[in-house]
């Protein structure tokens, strides 16, 4: 479970009292520092930086009350945009700005062609001695507003376990950048680099790093993404990435959807086909630090047959048994996984509900009796025969969704196959690259979207007299995780002339598409290396119980007891360069080393299998960097069982044993193929895309040299 949210309501408790005793104004806008551990060899601005005018803040606009489609820029070429980086004050919020429009843009690119992004960070910094930003870190009534411990690690020998090493403390400084998620661009600097490139707060005046020379200035960077020719066409994301602050500088607004277009997109267009882009977010449960009110009551089951429970944890989608389960490795210590199943021990329900959902900006609304009533669910309206491409964007910081169309018509409403396009930006395909429709029986077996995962799917206008309503299931991640509740995300109802509703079967939809044969062709089959990585997490107080110290532990006033660490560690490899007895199990830090070296050899590209094992008792999101992956876990040789994604969700370890001390079983797992090319060399990352984890450790670096 991830525990560091019940946590900080004991923080909060430590704290209050030196904070509230301070006599001087606070202005939330001008409290900025530095990330920790960036700053080793750092340079400063100039003083005719620090000391120039600048421009006030940029203002977010008001978040709508109702839905609203998203504005673009660009289409089937090239594309330029500018952006700002913003704050509202009143609402705690951060936003992507561009000129006259009110929330951040889709951008939209040509297969081939470049996206060019030029930021500016409009936020200020006065107080970099403070080393903290209160408007990020307390964001959501977390308290974190104070200055966080910092210690030197010197662990020894833990004899039969990995050594354990606990997470450094990343505090908010107001720095930002980009990640253009799932696009096949290059990690290199100026491009889809978020190692080093940092976006500073105007006026400046800590340490900053080597600029690339696409930053003009400290406040100022320009982004340029050249896409390949047999890039695929589909739905990307764009968000910030700066390790310590994503998963709040993400919550806050800092996201915004990509779709990459090629012949078909005109075609559709032609035709009056459209695309409807739906970007869901998440934002804390406001006052849900801890305490059975965070909970959704369970709807009535009688009425609720369809939703989620217990079983659909269990039933992967797969048509094709897998292989047997992989053996944890013993080093791995499981005494303290997730911490307690304190929620549903002995079931899938997980524990309490942490986050509210928006879709487009648009608050999800939500009733502890079932779904609320229609008048208050977000709508759009659709012409009687007209068909959309909603491409939806999992863009929440912590969130899983379950998304099904469900018709209401005559008193009954009917879960309806979800007729997907694309996953991960990424068509549907034959083996010889041929796009077709795929049609998931989701009545039966969920169709899970993780954090920063995408479905694309066809949605027809409900008949007059229906509604159809755009839901997400509940998700059930395992007794050690956060609740993931069904709500109702939109009601769609008929309005308007009737148009040509197009060929029965929606083929005349996939005309002029072109084949995905040539990136097919790209990927091998047969992989060079396997490796094994584990996914852990551990109470701080326990990590630091059970490691044997060479100095001593460090005492209580030099860390969070409370604190949950998160870990992604290689354990195994066949390529030799993984010496399990000097592997320690840390999370992830600002180091020159990386966790994962690929060598190409020499040649254009290599294939590896990646094992994923999951060792905690609730799921998580898994993403790399630069490349999609095949998800080969199943025996299965059907295409559409084995997607193309970029992020996939790790199936939680069984619970046995003794509930309280939380003992899992054989982990948790997938297996991932993945080809590394030319194109990649460089430095990029690999996590899991549940933020809250990626800033808490649970995130490593890959390094692919040419050799």
């Amino acid at each position: 479970m991830s525990l560091r949210r019940i946590a900080l309501a004991i923080g909060t408790v430590l704290i209050a009292t030196p904070l509230a005793a301070s006599t001087d104004p606070v202005d939330p806008l001008t409290i900025w520092g530095h990330i920790c551990t960036s700053i080793d060899g750092q340079g400063r601005v100039s003083q005719a930086w620090a000391s120039k005018a600048v421009l006030p803040v940029a203002t977010c606009h008001a978040p709508p009350t109702g839905y609203q489609s998203l504005a673009s820029v660009g289409g089937g070429g090239d594309a330029r945009v500018n952006l700002e980086i913003g704050y509202d004050a009143d609402t705690q919020r951060l936003c992507f700005l561009a000129t006259g429009l009110a929330a951040a843009p889709v951008l939209r690119v040509g297969v081939g062609h470049t996206l060019s992004v030029r930021i500016r960070n409009s936020l200020h910094d006065t107080g970099h001695a403070s080393q903290k930003n209160c408007p990020i870190d307390s964001f959501g009534g977390e308290g974190l507003c104070f200055p966080k411990p910092v210690f030197g690690e010197a662990p020894g020998t833990d004899g039969p376990f990995y050594p354990l090493m606990a997470n450094e403390a990343h505090m908010s400084d107001g720095t930002s950048n980009l990640h253009v998620h799932g696009l096949f661009v290059s990690p290199q600097a100026c491009s889809d680099e978020v190692l080093d490139s940092a976006i500073y707060p105007a006026n400046w005046v800590g340490p900053v790093g080597a600029f690339p020379p696409c930053q003009s200035e400290p406040d100022t960077l320009t982004y340029t993404y050249t896409l390949p020719a047999d890039h695929p066409a589909g739905l990307y994301w764009y968000h910030t990435h700066r390790h310590g602050q994503a998963e709040h500088q993400t919550q806050m607004g800092l996201a915004g959807a990509i779709v990459v277009e090629d012949a078909g997109d005109a075609w559709r267009r032609a035709i009056g086909v459209t695309d409807e882009v739906l970007v869901v977010t998440d934002t804390p449960k406001t006052g849900c630090l801890v305490g059975v009110s965070c909970d959704v009551v369970p709807q009535d089951a009688g009425v609720r047959k369809r939703q989620a429970n217990a079983a659909y944890a269990r039933a992967a989608a797969r048509d094709a048994a897998p292989t047997s389960a992989p053996v944890l490795d013993p080093r791995i210590d499981q005494v303290d996984q997730a911490g307690e199943c304190a929620q549903g021990a002995t079931t899938d329900a997980g524990g309490i509900e942490l986050w509210t959902l928006e879709l487009n900006g648009a608050p999800v609304p939500e009733d502890l009796s079932g779904f609320p009533p229609d008048s208050e669910v977000l709508s759009k309206t659709m012409q009687p025969g007209q068909r959309q491409i909603f491409r939806m964007v999992n863009a929440s910081a912590n969130s899983f969704l379950a998304p099904q169309l469900v018709l209401s018509q005559n008193g009954v409403e009917t879960v309806q196959p979800l007729e997907v396009f694309a996953r991960d930006g990424v068509g549907l395909t034959n083996a010889q690259g041929r796009r077709h429709f795929g049609l998931f029986d989701v009545a039966k077996t969920q169709f899970i979207v993780a954090p920063a995962a995408r479905v694309e799917f066809v949605v027809h206008a409900p008949p007059a007299g229906a509604k159809l309503y755009l839901e997400t299931a509940q998700v059930n991640p395992g007794c050690g995780g956060n609740l993931y509740p069904a709500r109702r995300l939109l009601l769609i109802t008929p309005a308007g002339l009737p148009v040509d509703p197009g060929a029965e079967d929606d083929s005349d939809l996939l005309e002029h598409t072109p084949s995905l044969a040539p990136y097919l062709a790209t990927l091998g089959t047969t992989a060079s290396v396997q490796r094994t990585l584990v996914l852990a997490e551990y109470g701080r107080d326990f990590t630091y119980g059970v490691t044997k110290w060479l100095t001593g532990p460090p005492t209580t006033a030099q860390y969070d007891p409370t604190q949950t660490d998160f870990y992604i560690t290689e354990v195994a490899s066949t390529d030799g360069e993984v010496q399990p007895q000097l592997t320690a199990v840390k999370p992830f830090v600002h180091t020159p080393a990386p966790q994962v070296v690929v060598h190409l050899h020499g040649q254009q590209s290599v294939t590896e299998d990646w094992l994923i094992e999951n060792s905690t008792l609730e799921i998580h999101a898994f993403h790399i960097h630069q490349i999609h992956f095949r998800d080969v876990s199943a025996a299965s040789e059907n295409p559409d069982l084995q997607p193309l994604l970029d992020v996939i969700t790790v199936p939680a370890a069984p619970l046995i044993g003794d509930v309280a001390t939380g003992y899992p079983g054989a982990p948790g797992w997938v297996k991932l193929r993945m080809t590394f090319t030319t194109a990649d060399i460089g430095e990029f990352v690999f996590h899991c895309h549940i933020l809250e984890h990626e800033d808490n450790g649970m995130m490593g670096k890959v390094r692919v040299v040419a050799d």
